[in-house]
């Protein structure tokens, strides 16, 4: 009888391992996927930014006449650069890990969320 009992935990112990292999596959998948996700984020963020950079701090488009309506302009694109560069920079600091290693950043997480940190 006692057999039997340890063949069939066994048995189960095998299947559970293999759901937990399966599970902790898909769950860094899914850190790859969010961390492209952001990271393209990131990416959107910078070319907006360059975007408003090229559109407001340019001469040829904006009127000769108007000194300090270019100024302005000029200002105006400088700043967004700044914000925009800024945040999609941190962006996509934060997730190029997840993008190049997510198991790290998946068994990172388990622990984290484990040991009680999170």
């Amino acid at each position: 009888m006692d057999k039997e009992i340890l063949n069939y935990l066994d048995n189960v112990g095998q299947y559970l391992q293999g759901a937990g292999e399966k599970g902790f596959e898909t769950y860094v998948h899914g850190v790859w996927v969010s961390s492209l996700i952001y990271g393209s984020l990131g990416l959107l963020l910078l070319i907006i930014g360059i975007v408003f950079f090229i559109t407001f701090a340019n001469k040829k488009i904006l009127k000769e006449n108007e000194e300090f309506i270019d100024r302005e302009k000029r200002a105006f694109g400088i700043g967004l650069l700044i914000i925009f560069g800024l945040l999609g920079t941190v962006i996509i600091m934060y997730n190029s890990i997840g993008i190049f290693a997510p198991d790290y950043v998946a068994i990172k997480e388990i622990s984290e969320s484990i040991g009680g940190k999170k």
